[in-house]
C-alpha cells in the first residue's frame, strides 16, 4: 500500500496494488474507487483529504511520491493500517472490518 498525497489539489490516493486501473467508479462524493480488469479494488481517490484526515506527515511528498506518516517512533510501515483504516472509517462513516 502506497499513499500519494497531492497539495496542490488536496487530493490523497491510496495505491493498494500495483495493478493498472480499468474503472472507476464513485464511491460517495469526492471518493472515487479504481478497479482493475478483474474487478479487483486497486485504489482509492480521495478530494479534500485534509477535511478527512490530518496529512501533515504527508505534505512534504513530492508529487506522486508515496509516503506514510510516522507517528511517535512507530515505524513508518506500522502506520499504514491505521492511517486506512481512520480514512476509511471517515469516508464511509462505519468500521471498514464489517
Amino acid at each position: 500500500m502506497k499513499f500519494h498525497y497531492y497539495p496542490e489539489t488536496d487530493s490523497l490516493y491510496i495505491e493498494l496494488t500495483g495493478r493498472d486501473s480499468v474503472d472507476s467508479q464513485e464511491a460517495s462524493p469526492g471518493v472515487v474507487l479504481d478497479y482493475d480488469s478483474d474487478g479487483v479494488l486497486v485504489g482509492i481517490d480521495i478530494d479534500r483529504a485534509s477535511s478527512i484526515t490530518d496529512v501533515s506527515g504527508l505534505e512534504g511528498t513530492e508529487k506522486g511520491e508515496s509516503s506514510a506518516p510516522k507517528v511517535g517512533n512507530a515505524p513508518k510501515s506500522a502506520e499504514v493500517p491505521h492511517l486506512a483504516l481512520r480514512l476509511l472509517k471517515s469516508i464511509f462513516g462505519r468500521s471498514a472490518a464489517h
